[in-house]
C-alpha cells in the first residue's frame, strides 16, 4: 500500500512507513480513538435537532491496562463537549392557498413558478377608434395572468392533495403508535405475570428441593435400619439352624432312650414272669 501527500499544486511527495514496526510504544497515528459503541445523544435529543460528537474511548488506555477482563473497570471514555443545541425549526404545515380570482390585467396573482414580470404601463389617452381594439401588451398580459392563476390553482389543488394524504399518514401513524402503545402495555403485564410465575415456580422448587432432602435422609435411615434388620436377621438364621442340630440331636438321643426303655421293659417283664414262676414253684413245694 502506497501513501502519497501533496506537497505543494504542483508536488505529489510519497509517504513511506513500515506496519508492524518494532517498537514496544503505543502508536497513536496507527491506533485512533475509536468509537466506544455508546450513544452521544438520546433520541428525544436527536428528534429535537440537537446535534454531538460521537463517544469514543481512547485506545492508549486499552494498551496501558491491557484487554478487557470480567472484573477489571472498563476502559475511560474521552469526555465530549456538551451538544450545542440548533435552532429548533417549526414544522411546516401544508395549508392550501385561498382559490385566485381571475382579476383584471394589472391584480396578477402571486405566481408559484417563475414568470416573466408582468410590465404595467400608464394608461393612455386614445382616440375612441384606437380604443375599440385593444393592444398587443394589454392580451399578452391578460394571456400571462391567465396561465399564472392557472398554474397557481393547479399547485394549490396538488398542494390541497399532499396535505390531505400527509393528514391521512399522520393519522395511520398515530394510529399505529396508539396499537404499539396498547402491545406494549400487553407485553408489560404478560412480563409481570411471566416474573410472578416465574416466583412462584421458584417457591415451589425450593419446597421441592427441601422435600426431596428431607426424602434422602429418611431413605439413608431406611437403609440403615434396613442392614440393621439383614443382620439380625443372619443372626437369628445362625440361631435358628443352631436350634435345628440341637433339635435332630435331641431327637437322636429320645430315639435311643425310647430303646433303652422298651429293653427296659421287656426286662422287667421277663423278671416278673420269672418272678411268678418261681412264687409258683414255692406254693407247689410247699404243699
Amino acid at each position: 500500500m502506497r501513501f502519497y501527500k501533496v506537497a505543494s499544486d504542483t508536488l505529489v511527495e510519497p509517504v513511506s512507513f513500515r506496519v508492524p514496526r518494532k517498537a514496544e510504544s503505543f502508536q497513536a497515528d496507527l491506533f485512533p480513538p475509536a468509537p466506544a459503541g455508546r450513544p452521544a445523544l438520546t433520541a428525544d435529543q436527536y428528534f429535537a435537532g440537537q446535534r454531538a460528537d460521537p463517544v469514543l474511548v481512547d485506545m492508549e488506555e486499552l494498551f496501558s491496562n491491557g484487554p478487557l477482563v470480567a472484573g477489571k473497570g472498563a476502559p475511560s471514555i474521552r469526555p465530549v463537549a456538551a451538544p450545542v443545541a440548533a435552532p429548533v425549526v417549526a414544522p411546516v404545515v401544508c395549508r392550501a392557498p385561498p382559490p385566485v380570482a381571475v382579476a383584471p390585467p394589472v391584480a396578477v396573482a402571486p405566481p408559484v413558478s417563475v414568470a416573466p414580470p408582468v410590465v404595467v404601463t400608464p394608461p393612455v389617452s386614445v382616440p375612441p377608434s384606437a380604443a375599440a381594439t385593444p393592444p398587443a401588451a394589454a392580451t399578452s398580459s391578460v394571456l400571462e395572468a391567465k396561465t399564472n392563476s392557472d398554474s397557481s390553482a393547479t399547485e394549490a389543488a396538488r398542494l390541497s392533495d399532499e396535505n390531505t394524504q400527509l393528514q391521512a399518514k399522520l393519522e395511520a401513524a398515530t394510529k399505529a403508535a396508539g396499537d404499539l402503545r396498547d402491545e406494549l402495555a400487553r407485553a408489560k403485564q404478560g412480563a409481570e405475570s411471566c416474573r410472578s410465575q416465574l416466583a412462584a415456580a421458584e417457591s415451589r422448587a425450593k419446597e421441592h428441593e427441601l422435600a426431596s432432602a428431607g426424602l434422602q435422609k429418611e431413605l439413608a435411615e431406611a437403609a440403615g435400619r434396613a442392614k440393621e434388620l439383614e443382620v439380625a436377621s443372619a443372626g437369628l438364621q445362625r440361631e435358628l439352624a443352631e436350634a435345628e442340630s440341637r433339635a435332630k440331636e435331641h431327637e437322636r438321643t429320645s430315639a435311643g432312650l425310647q430303646k433303652e426303655l422298651h429293653s427296659a421293659i421287656q426286662a422287667a417283664n421277663s423278671l416278673a414272669l420269672a418272678a411268678e414262676k418261681a412264687a409258683d414253684s414255692l406254693q407247689a413245694a410247699a404243699r
